[in-house]
């Protein structure tokens, strides 16, 4: 039989292979870059700028942007955008930073008052179960044993505000700003002259336990 040699032998074309495996490549290349992108681009790939990306220092909550707290971890008189145990406290200007430190400074000072309360009922509680044995400025702490069920209760509360307010204070402190660490030592200690001048052998700094 006569081979039929109307119809060419076919063969691999590598050139079309090769052109469309590049294609692919550029095709695949393309797609993993807007998967890794994808929150860059809006409908229409448009580019968002980056002063407006999610990721960057600022952030677009709808009303405005607004840089993220400095941090710092070590002693410093920083007044660019500090921030002070909440968010919208922050330090920005001359304005707030004295502002601030004239608030911190009252907390300091009306934590030293809240303890001097707290003293003193605990002292007036104490006098009134009956078992009162020894003077006052000789029982600067109280025996937790020496009050009934509803006034440890009561004690405890007291207590667990106090912790709250001191680790509060304690927050502030580890700003590292120096402003603001001044003005809670100096609060602190307006407030212990103040409030502290009956019970000797209580001075106690304003720990957090």
């Amino acid at each position: 039989m006569v081979p039929d040699t109307s119809k060419p032998c076919e063969q691999f074309d590598w050139t079309h292979e090769l052109h469309m495996g590049r294609t692919r490549w550029w095709v695949a290349d393309h797609i993993y870059e807007l998967i890794d992108n994808y929150d860059r681009f809006v409908p229409g790939l448009v580019p968002i700028p980056d002063s407006q990306h999610p990721d960057s220092a600022f952030s677009d909550d709808g009303h405005g942007s607004q840089p993220m707290c400095g941090m710092n971890m070590a002693l410093n008189w920083s007044t660019d955008n500090v921030c002070i145990l909440f968010d919208f406290w922050r330090i920005t200007s001359t304005t707030s930073l004295v502002l601030s430190c004239a608030a911190v400074f009252v907390l300091g000072y009306l934590y030293e008052l809240s303890r001097a309360r707290v003293r003193t009922w605990e002292l007036a509680e104490y006098s009134s179960s009956g078992r009162a044995t020894r003077t006052r400025s000789e029982t600067p702490l109280v025996a937790a044993n020496s009050f009934d069920k509803q006034a440890r209760w009561i004690r405890a509360l007291l207590y667990g505000l106090l912790v709250a307010y001191s680790y509060s204070l304690m927050l502030i402190f580890m700003t590292y700003n120096g402003f603001l660490i001044l003005a809670v030592i100096g609060g602190a200690v307006a407030g212990h002259y103040k409030f502290n001048t009956d019970t000797p052998g209580a001075v106690r700094g304003a720990n957090c336990h």
